[in-house]
């Protein structure tokens, strides 16, 4: 295990190997879901930076962003190693393309109602 912290001085439990998107779910899910970049220490690291013992981890959002990258579940990739967050991606995932397909199929059909 490993122990990171917060901006705000919050001690984060974490398995050896966790990342950034590891860290922003355990956070909070939204702050995963529009995770778009992170701070290590003050300096800028990629999202499959493994985390170390003692760091200070700022996650970087944004409010445009739908969901998660489906790439983060991919193992070979090594943006995730809790099974919460890869849980939290499926989900979110999951949740985005089913939002998709009904703005589609409304965009595509006209509905008409009699008063």
């Amino acid at each position: 295990m490993i122990y990171v912290f917060t901006p705000a001085g919050d001690i984060i439990e974490l398995p050896d190997g966790a990342t950034p998107v590891d860290f922003a779910y355990r956070i909070h899910t939204e702050v995963g879901h529009q995770c778009v970049g992170a701070k290590v220490n003050d300096q800028m690291v990629p999202l499959d930076h493994k985390l170390s013992n003692g760091a200070v981890v700022r996650i970087l959002t944004s409010n445009t962003k739908v969901g998660p990258s489906r790439d983060w579940l991919m193992p070979s990739n090594g943006y995730v190693v809790t099974a919460s967050a890869r849980e939290k991606i499926r989900h979110g995932s999951g949740a985005r393309s089913a939002t998709r397909i009904l703005l589609r199929a409304a965009k595509s059909s006209t509905v008409s109602c009699a008063v």
